[in-house]
């Protein structure tokens, strides 16, 4: 066995001098006189660039009962030809082919721009098409040829082998021209439900109509219920019911006519309601209660797993919130008070507990309830003694946890964590028995 481990981590040695001379080698040859390292793919793109611009919008299938436009952006093409389907594969009822027709470069005068188009008379909404595009490769000069779909169109037939020709006039909702995008100043601020379309829906057992089942349709339905009995909600319903719990009233937002500051997550919008995200008493309002937060929370943030992700750490430098330093340098809060009593759990498989950084916001128990259906922890007593605990008094790894890792992908910061085994497994590679 010793001799084995010794003979592969020879091997191992060898190949990583190996690959180590062979990039050193490729950066000496491949710096300029300033000893940047040139990437010959940088470099091919940004020529493609300065001589091929094209600005318009209209890249893709341009549909009309009349005509079809077709442009596609391929400056290194020598000959681009449009291949039309009238299915999306060959093993759909009535699949055949409806002919080629030979692309044109789209001229800027005299100077081309890059871009390849031909025009299909008539109504041809709902059929298919690819390009069948040839080129030459700039290093080896040999000539190559490909048949691909377009990577400009909207839709796509089975497995996105063939590109679509769609009339979006009728396959857009309505209000669908007026509808905006909702952009926030920074992407960790959204909510994202990240799920599986089919799965979302496909169980009959989800109360979704059968004709919508596995769909994106199902998104459209609402009242859905487990088994269509009317008591537990499903899918858009179930998702609307998770909500908010308000906890911590950081994002207490000030709403005139309310004499209070009310909480952003958990108030619904009302027609002509004026709100004010920050203003003197919301800050005021924000600040204090983040440094009650702070005052009862450890400040070992340089050795913290979630060092620079952590959304305390966050907050308070949105905040201005700055940290005193005692007389031994210890870094202390600017309200400190009687600490509560702080427990680590590392019994669970995958999961480590650490109390002292739960900030008891509840998305933990939300998740591991509402999502999960575990119920593996809970919130126990209330006031200074409110905490998150294991049910029943037990540990971790007594419970009907099943380390799906859900409550540390919603904790905002490391009071739930992954177990990290590196040094274990650095001092397993290194044992010789």
């Amino acid at each position: 066995m010793r001799t084995s481990k010794k003979i592969v981590s020879s091997v191992l040695a060898v190949c990583m001098l190996a690959s180590t001379s062979v990039i050193a080698g490729a950066a000496a040859t491949g710096s300029d006189a300033t000893g940047a390292t040139a990437n010959p793919y940088v470099e091919a793109v940004e020529a493609l660039d300065a001589e091929y611009t094209y600005t318009g919008n209209d890249l893709g299938a341009t549909y009309s009962p009349e005509k079809t436009v077709f442009k596609v952006w391929s400056p290194t093409a020598t000959e681009v030809t449009l291949n039309r389907y009238a299915t999306g594969s060959d093993s759909e009822a009535g699949a055949a082919k409806l002919g080629t027709v030979a692309m044109e470069p789209l001229m800027d005068g005299e100077k081309k721009t890059g871009v390849w188009t031909a025009t299909v008379e008539g109504d041809i909404v709902n059929t298919y098409y690819t390009y069948t595009i040839k080129s030459t490769h700039p290093k080896s000069g040999t000539s190559q040829t490909a048949e691909t779909q377009d990577v400009y169109s909207v839709a796509t037939g089975v497995n996105g082998r063939r590109s679509m020709v769609c009339d979006l006039s009728k396959t857009n909702p309505a209000g669908w021209d007026s509808d905006k995008h909702v952009l926030l100043d920074k992407a960790t601020d959204s909510t994202v439900w990240e799920l599986h379309v089919k799965d979302f829906s496909w169980d009959t057992a989800s109360g979704v109509s059968a004709a919508n089942r596995g769909k994106y349709l199902a998104f459209t339905e609402q009242g859905t219920t487990l088994n269509g009995e009317g008591q537990l909600a499903t899918c858009i319903d179930y998702l609307k019911e998770l909500g908010a719990v308000s906890a911590c009233r950081i994002c207490v937002v000030e709403v005139e006519g309310h004499s209070e500051l009310l909480p952003a997550c958990s108030t619904c919008a009302e027609d002509g309601m004026v709100i004010h995200t920050d203003s003197r008493p919301v800050r005021d309002s924000r600040r204090t209660t983040l440094e009650l937060i702070l005052s009862d929370h450890p400040f070992v943030c340089p050795t913290c797993t979630r060092n620079r992700t952590c959304e305390l750490q966050k907050l308070a430098d949105e905040l201005d919130i700055s940290m005193y330093y005692d007389f031994y340098g210890n870094p202390v809060a600017p309200l400190r008070g009687t600490q509560s009593q702080a427990t680590e759990d590392r019994s669970g498989f995958s999961i480590v507990r650490d109390s002292q950084k739960c900030i008891r916001c509840f998305r933990c128990v939300e998740a591991c309830d509402k999502i999960q259906s575990i119920r593996a922890i809970k919130i126990k007593e209330s006031g200074f003694e409110t905490g998150i605990v294991p049910v029943m008094g037990q540990s971790l790894a007594d419970t009907d946890c099943v380390n799906c890792g859900q409550c540390v992908r919603v904790c905002p910061t490391g009071a739930l964590q992954v177990h990290n085994d590196t040094v274990r497994l650095q001092e397993y590679l290194q044992d010789e028995r």
